[in-house]
């Protein structure tokens, strides 16, 4: 198997690990994920090591080694409970850059055949989640009770979201989006039918009900659609792109709109005597519905908190962890500070401090003027490359999307494959950017 293919086939699979954790009532497989991640890179550094060819290490590499190595000295922040608890942070916050790592030492990967796979490996995740949306069943109920995070969560209003089989409706909506954004791209330089794929992710994103991946796959296509007409001034990504944000808005709208309250197998509904049932009396708790400007009323509130707790300590940070989404139950009965900062800039600067939010900023930067200089000799991949940041970018103003697995895998293993092309073919060479060597098993 080759390194794109076990990479790509891996981010696929990741989709997966809120169902085997309910299956399994442990993080079983997601640990098997992780080794076998962990796998890849061992070899992609024995086979770079052995090379005659080394690769230059680029400013670019230069920053994500320090944002890497600040999070790793934040384990042992005096705020962090244990160096257990800032392990476990560092592993949402940091660990997945080792995706980056493989693509940058892989003796070959082939950007495009892995933007296919992970598409086309997403299709029956983003399948299952639509069908759970329409008749869902007690295994969701598994999902929801074995996820750690609130069972508010997972509705909005009577509705119960599409999440499965990711962890939550957060995971599935930044998945679908990046689905979304690679089917269109593929659409439109090879081939209509992966038109049908971009119309699935698109469906399963507008009944994840995420309002921020919603709006961040919307302005996401509209750069995928601005660069292709800039690419080769033919309009027809921008109709692909319109017509995925369009399914993706509908099926929000249709979903968000239905009215009768659902009651999970294993539940119990409203009961005679309750508003909800034939008698009248308390009925079932209304949890308001996340398109709703209150959403964001609670977040402009959350944000001033952070604020004022990120000014109290802007150099040393609260160490990792200490603003990871579920992480609160870890920080019971400690002296430690622990936040909901639902965004991803906020979470950085809370947990590395000025310095390593400096650096984070600058590594978005240099790899938005990598994409944007390579965006005529990219191929596919490079408007890609960049609809995947300005998402990341969007969505995570209001949440810690890089928390989300395996997305976070995804977005650093594209972030790595845009190094390296750019490395291999500078821009002004106007070579071929997306070249299909014969790859190494790994």
């Amino acid at each position: 198997m080759s390194m794109t293919v076990a990479l790509a086939s891996i981010v696929a699979l990741g989709m997966w690990t809120g169902l085997a954790r309910a299956v399994f009532g442990r993080p079983i497989y997601a640990a098997v994920l992780d080794a076998a991640v962990v796998g890849l890179l061992v070899v992609a550094a024995v086979s770079a090591y052995r090379s005659p060819n080394r690769r230059r290490l680029l400013p670019i590499d230069v920053l994500l080694i320090a944002y890497v190595a600040i999070s790793v000295i934040q384990m042992f922040n005096p705020n962090v409970p244990s160096v257990l608890v800032g392990l476990e942070g560092l592993r949402k916050t940091a660990f997945m850059v080792v995706g980056y790592g493989i693509v940058r030492l892989a003796p070959a990967i082939d950007p495009e055949r892995f933007l296919r796979i992970v598409a086309v490996g997403m299709i029956p995740a983003l399948l299952w989640s639509i069908r759970q949306f329409i008749a869902p069943s007690s295994l969701e109920l598994d999902i929801i009770a074995g996820s750690g995070t609130s069972p508010i969560s997972f509705h909005s209003g009577t509705v119960l979201r599409a999440f499965a089989p990711t962890a939550s409706p957060f995971h599935l909506g930044i998945l679908a989006g990046s689905a979304a954004l690679i089917a269109v791209a593929l659409a439109n330089w090879r081939s209509i039918r992966w038109a049908a794929v971009a119309v699935i992710a698109a469906t399963a994103l507008g009944l994840s009900l995420t309002r921020a991946n919603i709006i961040a796959t919307i302005a996401a296509l509209g750069v995928l659609a601005l660069a292709g007409l800039w690419i080769d001034r033919r309009p027809r990504i921008a109709g692909l792109a319109t017509a995925a944000a369009g399914v993706a808005v509908v099926a929000a709208i249709l979903a968000s709109s239905s009215q009768p309250p659902y009651v999970l197998p294993g539940s119990q509904g409203p009961s005679p005597g309750t508003p909800g049932g034939p008698g009248g009396g308390p009925g079932p708790i209304v949890i308001p519905d996340p398109l709703a400007d209150r959403s964001l009323q609670f977040r402009f509130q959350f944000w001033e908190k952070q604020l004022a707790a990120a000014a109290e300590r802007p150099l040393i940070g609260y160490g990792t962890s200490s603003a990871a989404d579920g992480f609160d139950r870890l920080y019971a009965g400690s002296t430690g500070q622990n936040f909901e900062p639902h965004s991803i800039f906020l979470k950085i600067l809370i947990e590395q401090g000025v310095v390593g939010f400096v650096i984070f900023l600058a590594f978005l930067g240099s790899l938005a003027w990598i994409e944007l200089r390579r965006l005529r000799s990219g191929g596919v991949f490079s408007p890609v490359a960049l609809a995947i940041l300005v998402l990341v970018c969007v969505s995570g103003l209001t949440g810690p999307m890089l928390d989300a697995y395996p997305f976070n895998l995804l977005f650093w293993s594209v972030a790595g494959m845009a190094v390296r092309l750019a490395e291999e073919r500078p821009a002004h060479q106007g070579a071929p950017a997306l070249p299909a060597p014969a790859e190494t098993a790994a």
